[in-house]
């Protein structure tokens, strides 16, 4: 019984070096399905002037990447609360999906809460619903920042939505971790792309008929684009087959 302060110290000691749970096989394929929720629900959604958002014709559903997920893990631990842009912390994930080093970029959209009520490892809901609400920021008309938030304050901002909602992104890997917070980290792949000409860049294409890309198809009772199984093994890349 006297040992008993002892151990209680020591594991006191430990407590703050542990690494606040991290995604299960189970939180990750939840994840990507809440994603995939999101994109479909778009069209549930007002912009900053309560104009609803238009049906999607050419969005992709997104498939599991564990490479980009493995990059997003070192990412949620090391509590970095800053985008990787450099394409080196990248270069396996280049080599998987088929493009040299310094041809390749990722999308990033970076959560944290030093709030431990909930598992870290359950917080992909939280996250991915904070980034989803910067609708209310948005210009539907323009697919840019709306009437007074074009001042940008870092509350301001539509930047994760965009790579939330981003039509053309077909792969997503997420990871929670941290110690003294919890810090969930996903990397998209492509990454949001608008060229400085293009001043009406919108987060995906609208119209009554099918416009899904080239080797995808409209997935039966919904309005994300699936890629076609005849062409899933040349597409797999590092997705799970779950």
């Amino acid at each position: 019984m006297q040992k008993a302060p002892f151990i209680l110290w020591e594991i006191s000691m430990l407590l703050p070096c542990m690494v606040w749970t991290r995604f299960s096989r189970v939180d990750e394929r939840e994840c990507l399905n809440i994603h995939n929720c999101n994109r479909v629900s778009v069209t549930g959604l007002n912009d900053h002037f309560l104009n609803r958002m238009d049906e999607p014709c050419d969005m992709k559903e997104m498939l599991w990447s564990p490479c980009l997920a493995q990059m997003a893990q070192i990412h949620a631990d090391s509590e970095i609360l800053e985008h990787w842009d450099d394409p080196v912390k990248f270069a396996e994930c280049a080599g998987v999906f088929g493009h040299k080093r310094w041809d390749f970029s990722t999308g990033q959209n970076i959560w944290w809460s030093p709030s431990r009520r909930e598992p870290c490892g359950k917080q992909c809901a939280e996250a991915v619903g904070s980034w989803r609400s910067e609708m209310k920021n948005l210009d539907k008309s323009s697919g840019k920042l709306a009437g007074k938030v074009k001042r940008k304050s870092p509350d301001e901002v539509i930047l994760h939505l965009q790579q939330l909602m981003w039509a053309n992104t077909s792969y997503v890997g997420c990871a929670a971790g941290g110690r003294s917070m919890c810090v969930v980290v996903c990397n998209y792949w492509p990454p949001v792309v608008i060229p400085r000409w293009k001043r009406r860049a919108k987060f995906y294409r609208t119209g009554r008929g099918t416009c899904c890309p080239w080797k995808y198809e409209k997935k039966r009772y919904s309005n994300l684009c699936k890629l076609q199984d005849r062409f899933k093994q040349q597409y797999k890349y590092d997705t799970e087959d779950w």
